[in-house]
């Protein structure tokens, strides 16, 4: 069965432990057994607040979930990240079917089906920022979720958090990706040039350690405008997700 996929476009209106986000109105922490998350903790969603805009509703039947996004997020039927938008994409697909790179394929969702169970992260995936993995409590199941900041090679500059969970046998997965271009701008302090490999380009300035310093920045509130309303738009519509 081929990849469904949906993407949503929103205009610029402008942890070591792994964080689990629930549903529920009070937060508190709880250890894990997991190897590679030290701490888990359960955090509260919350109401829309004066200044955002009403949400809108998606649904997929037969995956058997629901979410709630802003409703100035507009529909890119196509599935193609925009320049200059935050893009929301969602891919459907038969677990039976999986069978991608980077783990996307059916042996790596088996041991993340096998590990959300026991509210374990499972294997990484896609290049993902160690410090970002979190576990998202989606009514009775888990999903997880992850930051990319770059893919394959030095040159790279990506932003994208993706959530993954599994539901009546299909893998489902959400990713926010932000336009590098603009987010780069934002905040060229974390950022060089290497031109042996690169020319021109920025690239991440890993000898200072950029993305541990960015990501420690984004998660206390101190990132730019553009990247906290990237990071708060995903945590949101992945907080409004109800199983059907």
């Amino acid at each position: 069965m081929p990849m469904k996929k949906l993407s949503f476009i929103i205009g610029m209106m402008l942890i070591a432990g792994c964080q689990v986000v629930s549903p529920t109105s009070e937060p508190f922490e709880q250890q894990t057994s997991a190897s590679n998350i030290s701490e888990a903790a359960i955090l509260s969603s919350s109401e829309n607040s004066a200044n955002e805009p009403p949400l809108q509703t998606f649904e997929n039947r037969e995956a058997g979930f629901s979410l709630e996004y802003p409703s100035t997020i507009g529909i890119d039927a196509g599935g193609n990240e925009t320049p200059d938008k935050l893009t929301l994409s969602i891919a459907v697909q038969k677990v039976e079917d999986l069978d991608a790179p980077l783990g996307n394929d059916r042996q790596t969702a088996a041991l993340n089906m096998k590990a959300l169970k026991k509210i374990e992260f499972g294997p990484d995936m896609d290049f993902l920022l160690q410090d970002s993995k979190r576990i998202f409590a989606i009514g009775t199941i888990y999903g997880k979720s992850f930051m990319t900041l770059g893919r394959f090679e030095v040159c790279s500059i990506v932003f994208d958090r993706s959530l993954i969970f599994y539901r009546n046998d299909y893998q489902v997965r959400l990713t926010l990706h932000a336009p590098a271009t603009a987010m780069v701008e934002s905040m060229p302090h974390y950022f060089t040039t290497d031109t042996a490999n690169c020319g021109q380009e920025k690239v991440w300035d890993s000898q200072n350690n950029a993305q541990a310093r960015f990501y420690a920045d984004l998660t206390s509130g101190k990132a730019s405008p553009l990247a906290e309303q990237w990071f708060t738009t995903f945590d949101r519509i992945v907080r409004s997700i109800g199983l059907l």
